[in-house]
């Protein structure tokens, strides 16, 4: 982001600001807009960005004001949006990101994401948007246009800024950073130069700008500070508009572990939150260089001056700031408002008007988002709540009314729109509300009117979403008219008002306020219901069926009066028709609510809403892209064929087809702006994974969606059979999680993280697999399998992998590679539920099969299993031959990671037969070649053997020590069958140093894990020890 930039009329003038960056615009008018030229897109002499001249529209919708500023991502421009009115700021993107696919893919999905934030401290985001000349693409951000000065600008005109002005504005600061954080959103390049200081009637309002834009605009090569040179923003006194390096963030304000470019999260920010408080008590840097990196050099090798040596600044403010300047990122506040809380140490209602309904009965939580409307609610503010029908947006806004009413002495007005489909219809019901007269022929003006009259009052407009459409020419008015008074707006769409602020519902959480609500309700039907014991937890469950939603709980509690605990637990599974109530009105039913919402989505919406119930518990924006197809093509790619990409493993390979990846081009819309489109609307939920949006929905939304693509040649006039062309598609997406070459690097460097994105679509890969089985298509079948089972033989249970492979190896047809990869995870599942003589024939049809196809590599993978299955059946001769087999192939096709595995279960064998100097030397070499390839969970597996062994032979202290090692990287993996054996492990080591006590404690809960993952093998292996500890200490 640029630094603020002089106003062209010359020096000495006043620099306001007119953006969301930070720079003063240039001058020009602010009015008489239509009569500026018109013009075409330019690229400047010096930066390649494209430059737009006032007059100009973009996109469409987009007016060109005033040119502001040149900053590192392109131009800002003050623009009007002529769809609304409203004024507001465009933000253009380099060509070198919107001409690269990828980089264009990663910004939109850092928008989506920074986009979640509402709150009053962060610049809003509206939009994303493409304005096309001819061949060339210009993309650009529609932004909150805010009215100000930078805080670097402030500091610089003015000096240090005193200790109580500086606490006004952290708090503001801790606040927005808070609910960013709160979002799973990191800035990464918080500075005073991107903290706005807008004048407002309530005072100075601290806005954080650029959330979102450091990570999309950051280098693919992932360097760090120390390896790069050049200048950088050197904070408060920088101010000039030099191309950004290319790093992510300014190095004067970057924490330690950003500069050495590790993994940065929230304490990244609290480090640079210190910097900025720094900068305000003392003007200038904690730490400061002619060049970026000696700053970021010196924060790496120094502590810096506590504030109060600059200044004389009392404590503690010096504790305070030091402590967000740890180098240590554990050891920073956990949040931003715990570091104000420290600073600060810390402290009636006369008769309002109102039309608010009675309260029926008792509201149940939601505290954390009524302090949040508190907070954020105030005399001219617009806040709406957003969430789909059912999740309790009407019962929240009164139970705010009723607690603040005090705070809008002008009244607190109730205005429910149900009925309302026109503006005309929208004044009607206001008007009933304030209990005025429409007069004359403007009906939202009187509004208007007598709106002004009522000073500080609170409007709260229920159902706001099917009137959407009019918000600037109904609801954008009365605000201009009557700026004391604060509107509440329940929606399940944001209006797109230039203040709208949001705060957005979640379901209810089953085990507390849940199960509190379904009690309470229930409990006027059915006294005799015990609040803590069986009833509770059957409550439990049933809440968490419903999704938390409190109009499904409503509607489902009163069914007690015929139905009992377990028989409404047991009907859920007709979950609509139990639900549907006597009473008639929108909301007598969820049905009801989810048809209502779905008749107001555009057919483009409907189509890719419908097609995304084929997932199961949420799914990544790739997957979306491979499944959302427009109803007109949904059958083009139906007879498309999942391929492996390992032809070199014995199958036809190649890559999935091109006809699965969504083309720009394409007239129906980029799936990821129909994502974008529908989280808005409150269909589907967008969070933070790792970076990455994962988008989900309710359960009860899901089902909806379910009948909904079963029945979709009714409502789209399209060709049947867009629900089994979305299941195919589905099916082929996960498939490539389960590749050859996917799987392999599972076990290499960074296959944790692959692990981790793994799991979250397991519930996706079962899924796939069942569909494919059913559509015949044995490869996918067998990849969806293959990724499955990777997941289950980390975290069970164990039998969901021995159904799925018995699923597979009852196909039809199965060809002979695809049988034999079957086979093998056939036999790695039974052999784990403790079905030994299946999983050995398995093993050696499968072994058969791969010396068929002349699978080398396979068939020595295979033959290990076997060894495995052999030694712990005590057939020690036939396990060793299988191993030493093995071990020859490995080396001889270069398979260097199974060459490791084999030598640790090798270890394995001959420390059971005695050879315990063997095993070490069997050990140490398996671990190096597991350190060298990456393989965290094995690595883990000889440490903990090295750690047993050493126990076994009276070397606790060293033992110990491998065995700590062992369950930290163990920690990383989530195998659970090697957090029991290194429990066991660790319990050998402290019965035979005599804690008896906690010997038995670590195999108590091995226990209890070995019957959580389903594993007898694993229960009886802790039996046996806890067997050995009893004789220990009766000996």
């Amino acid at each position: 982001m640029a630094e603020d930039a002089h106003i062209p009329g010359g020096p000495g003038e006043d620099p306001t600001i007119d953006l969301t960056t930070g720079a003063a615009p240039d001058q020009g008018p602010a009015s008489g807009v239509s009569a500026l030229p018109t013009g075409s897109l330019a690229f400047g002499a010096r930066s390649g960005s494209p430059r737009l001249v006032p007059g100009m529209e973009i996109a469409s919708r987009y007016q060109i004001e005033l040119h502001l500023a040149s900053g590192g991502m392109g131009q800002v421009y003050r623009a009007r949006d002529l769809a609304l009115g409203l004024a507001l700021a465009i933000k253009t993107i380099r060509p070198e990101i919107a001409a690269n696919p990828a980089a264009l893919r990663m910004f939109k999905q850092e928008i989506l994401l920074a986009r979640s934030i509402s709150h009053p401290n962060v610049c809003r985001i509206f939009d994303l948007g493409c304005h096309a000349e001819g061949e060339t693409e210009l993309w650009f951000l529609s932004m909150e246009l805010l009215a100000g000065v930078t805080l670097s600008s402030r500091i610089r005109e003015r000096g240090r800024i005193e200790p109580d002005a500086t606490l006004a504005i952290a708090k503001q600061l801790a606040a927005a950073l808070d609910a960013a954080h709160r979002a799973g959103i990191v800035h990464r390049d918080l500075k005073c130069a991107n903290v706005m200081i807008v004048p407002s009637t309530q005072g100075e309002r601290v806005v954080i700008t650029d959330f979102g834009l450091a990570h999309a605009v950051e280098p693919s090569d992932g360097a760090s500070l120390v390896e790069l040179t050049g200048e950088g923003d050197g904070g408060t006194d920088g101010g000039n508009d030099a191309a950004p390096q290319p790093i992510v963030g300014t190095p004067a304000y970057m924490a330690p572990e950003q500069v050495l470019g590790q993994v940065v999260g929230p304490p990244a920010d609290l480090y640079a939150f210190g910097v900025v408080l720094f900068e305000m008590l003392t003007g200038r840097l904690p730490f400061e260089g002619e060049r970026a990196v000696d700053v970021a050099r010196a924060r790496l090798e120094s502590d810096p001056p506590p504030p109060g040596s600059v200044t004389g600044v009392e404590s503690p403010w010096d504790d305070v700031v030091l402590r967000l300047l740890s180098r240590d990122p554990a050891s920073r506040y956990p949040t931003a408002s715990d570091a104000v809380l420290a600073i600060e140490g810390r402290p009636a209602v006369s008769f309002v008007r109102h039309t608010l309904p009675p309260e029926r009965d008792v509201f149940v939580g939601r505290t954390a988002e009524l302090e949040e409307i508190a907070a954020t609610l105030t005399p001219g503010a617009l806040v709406t709540l957003l969430g789909p029908g059912g999740i309790g947006k009407t019962r929240l806004a009164r139970k705010y009314a009723l607690g603040h009413i005090d705070r809008w002495p002008g009244g607190v007005w109730f205005c429910d729109l149900s009925e309302a489909r026109t503006p005309e219809r929208l004044a009607l019901a206001v008007a009933t509300s304030l209990d005025v007269t429409l007069v004359g022929g403007d009906p939202i003006a009187s509004i208007a009117v007598a709106l002004a009259d009522r000073g500080r009052a609170l409007v709260i407009l229920d159902n706001f979403e099917q009137v959407a459409a009019w918000a600037e020419e109904t609801l954008g008015r009365w605000m201009d008219h009557a700026p004391e008074c604060g509107f509440l707006v329940t929606s399940q769409i944001r209006l797109g008002l230039g203040d709208e602020r949001t705060v957005s519902l979640a379901s209810l959480d089953p085990t507390t306020t849940g199960t509190e609500l379904f009690l309470l309700r229930a409990r006027t039907h059915r006294a005799d219901l015990d609040l803590e014991g069986a009833d509770r937890r059957l409550v439990a469950e049933i809440v968490e069926l419903l999704d938390g939603i409190p109009l499904a709980i409503e509607l489902a509690a009163p069914r007690l009066r015929i139905l009992s605990l377990s028989q409404l637990r047991e009907r859920l599974g007709d979950r609509f028709r139990v639900l549907t109530g006597a009473t008639r009105g929108r909301h007598s039913t969820l049905r009801a609510t989810l048809d209502w919402s779905w008749d107001l989505l555009p057919r483009d919406e409907k189509v890719a809403l419908a097609q995304l119930a084929v997932f199961e518990d949420g799914f990544s924006l790739e997957a979306a892209e491979d499944v959302v197809r427009p109803v007109e093509s949904a059958d083009s790619v139906g007879s498309v064929d999942f391929v492996d990409r390992a032809a070199k493993d014995g199958c036809v390979g190649a890559d999935v087809p091109s006809a699965l990846v969504t083309d720009r081009s394409d007239p129906f819309p980029l799936v990821l702006d129909l994502l974008q489109a529908l989280v808005d609307k409150s269909w589907i939920e967008a969070r933070n994974v790792s970076g990455t949006p994962r988008f989900s929905m309710y359960q009860s939304v899901h089902e909806y969606l379910v009948e909904k693509l079963e029945s979709a040649e009714t409502w789209t006039g399209g060709p049947r059979g867009l629900e089994g062309e979305a299941q195919r598609r589905h099916a082929i997406h996960f498939a490539n999680l389960g590749s050859r070459e996917s799987i392999r690097t599972v076990s290499s460097h960074g296959g944790i993280s692959k692990l981790r994105a793994l799991r979250l679509d397991l519930l996706n890969l079962e899924k796939a697999c069942e569909r494919a089985a059913a559509f015949g298509l044995s490869d996918v079948a067998t990849s969806t399998l293959a990724a499955a089972w990777t997941i289950l033989e980390r975290s069970g249970p164990y039998s969901r992998g021995t159904e799925l492979a018995d699923l597979v190896l009852r196909m039809d047809g199965l060809p002979d590679a695809e049988r034999a990869r079957a086979l093998r995870c056939a036999g790695a599942a039974h052999a784990a539920s403790g079905d030994t003589e299946r999983a050995i024939a398995f093993l050696q049809e499968g072994l058969g099969l791969q010396r068929k196809l002349g699978n080398r590599r396979l068939e020595a993978i295979l033959l290990g299993h076997l060894g495995v299955i052999l030694s712990e059946a005590e057939r020690s001769d036939e396990a060793r031959a299988h191993y030493e087999a093995a071990l020859v192939i490995h080396r001889e096709v270069g398979n260097r990671n199974f060459e490791g595995v084999v030598l640790g279960n090798l270890g394995i064998l001959n420390r059971a037969e005695g050879r315990d100097s063997e095993a070490l030397q069997n050990y140490e070499e398996a671990l190096r070649i597991h350190r060298e390839s990456g393989d965290l969970r094995s690595v883990a597996i000889v440490l903990g053997n090295i750690g047993s062994l050493l126990g076994a032979a009276n070397r606790p202290d060293e033992a110990r020590r491998y065995l700590a090692e062992a369950w930290e990287v163990q920690k990383q993996t989530g195998y659970k069958n090697l957090e029991i054996n290194l429990r066991i492990s660790l319990a050998s080591v402290e019965a035979l140093e005599g804690n008896h006590a906690e010997a038995r404690r670590l195999l108590e809960e091995s226990l209890d894990l070995a019957r959580e993952i389903g594993s007898p093998n694993a229960e009886e292996a802790v039996r046996v020890a806890l067997r050995r500890v009893d004789e220990l200490a009766g000996g």
